[in-house]
């Protein structure tokens, strides 16, 4: 049976099963995100860190990504669509 949304709270937050999918696990593209982030909190010059910046960047581009085209909700979708566009507009300033 699938979920109909009746509210635009519905709409917004909840998946098609009717579940509210505001916050999930990390997966594994978050993780690579906050270790290297992390690193680069630790590591404060040199390669390492310049590797950590990228690294971490990347991961997170990525889950913005998949969240933009797989996002379980509308809320999630948007929040990866802000989320990818500040990086792409970030690397060039």
């Amino acid at each position: 049976m699938t979920y109909k949304p009746t509210t635009f709270f519905d709409k917004i937050f909840k998946d098609k099963d009717g579940k509210i999918v505001i916050w999930q696990n990390p997966n594994i593209a978050l993780w690579g995100w906050i270790i290297f982030t992390i690193l680069t909190y630790i590591v404060k010059r040199g390669r390492i860190n310049k590797g950590s910046q990228s690294l971490a960047s990347a991961f997170l581009f990525t889950w913005a990504y998949l969240e933009v085209l797989k996002g379980d909700s509308i809320f999630r979708r948007v929040l990866g669509a802000v989320v990818l566009i500040n990086i792409v507009v970030s690397f060039f300033m």
